[in-house]
């Protein structure tokens, strides 16, 4: 009996976040000791982050114009602020590592992005000719089924 998955487990269960962290080795190396993987933090509460970076992500221009601002009472007021989905999904599909493929195609199943917005981030993103084609092949591939 083959196992169904739900997309929405995909794209809302995942147990690790990014944490954008500027260029600082010092901050990175703390946010991976305090709550990175396999960190103590990991192992109590079961999700973990990652410390990303400008030379670990690449992002569209005027991202910081279309950030989501999060705060309520699960952060305690504390706002966060995290990358508008179609940013984010740049990001993920310029890493085009296999995990990241399942977010975008579970975003595509579920209809909560769009094919011209990521064509218009694509386009604001400051990469080579050769990565912007293997970063738009998945994006016609995934709105073509």
């Amino acid at each position: 009996m083959p196992v169904i998955i739900d997309q929405r487990d995909i794209l809302f269960r995942s147990i690790e976040a990014d944490i954008m962290v500027g260029n600082s080795d010092e901050k990175s190396e703390m946010v991976e000791g305090a709550i990175g993987e396999m960190s103590a933090f990991h192992n109590t509460f079961g999700y973990y982050a990652q410390a990303v970076d400008s030379s670990t992500s690449v992002l569209p221009n005027s991202r910081k114009d279309r950030v989501v601002k999060v705060c309520n009472e699960k952060t305690h007021s504390i706002t966060g602020l995290c990358l508008e989905i179609h940013d984010l999904m740049i990001s993920k599909l310029y890493a085009g590592r296999e995990k990241d493929l399942k977010f975008f195609n579970a975003a595509v199943s579920l209809n909560v992005i769009s094919k011209e917005t990521l064509i218009e981030r694509l386009n604001l993103t400051e990469i080579s000719d050769r990565k912007r084609h293997t970063t738009e092949d998945p994006i016609n591939r995934g709105f073509s089924k």
